[in-house]
């Protein structure tokens, strides 16, 4: 979330996509309730329960939740939300494509050892500034 945050300061139509049910679920309460509300006035996308993305040929991209499916039109970038559990299916498609991947906090290095939450937003705000 703080990534996608910082990503939408600029103009970029933004993305979360979620598995579980609830954002930032690792942030403090008080914290969690200023993002997301920063994120709903950049208007930021944010889908919780997500199942899949689709990329299609086209190159257009389509959440799937419980509730259905929804194509996003125009989008910059989609910041996958995840817990501390590295699944890098969807990057690793993403760059066979060619398209432009990062992959910051745990997963970045969950094998070989747990990361600091702050070490892991420190991460993330230092790509979001390179993007």
């Amino acid at each position: 979330m703080q990534a996608a945050d910082y990503l939408s300061e600029g103009g970029r139509k933004v993305c979360v996509a979620e598995a579980h049910g609830h954002f930032a679920q690792k942030l403090a309460a008080n914290d969690r309730w200023y993002l997301v509300k920063r994120t709903i006035e950049k208007r930021v996308r944010r889908f919780k329960d997500v199942r899949n993305i689709v990329i299609g040929t086209d190159d257009s991209v389509c959440v799937v939740t419980d509730k259905g499916n929804e194509i996003l039109p125009d989008i910059d970038m989609i910041v996958f939300a995840s817990e501390r559990r590295s699944n890098r299916s969807v990057a690793e498609f993403a760059k066979a494509r060619g398209l432009e991947t990062y992959i910051v906090g745990d997963a970045s290095d969950v094998v070989r050892r747990q990361r600091h939450d702050l070490a892991n937003i420190a991460q993330a705000y230092d790509i979001a500034r390179r993007i």
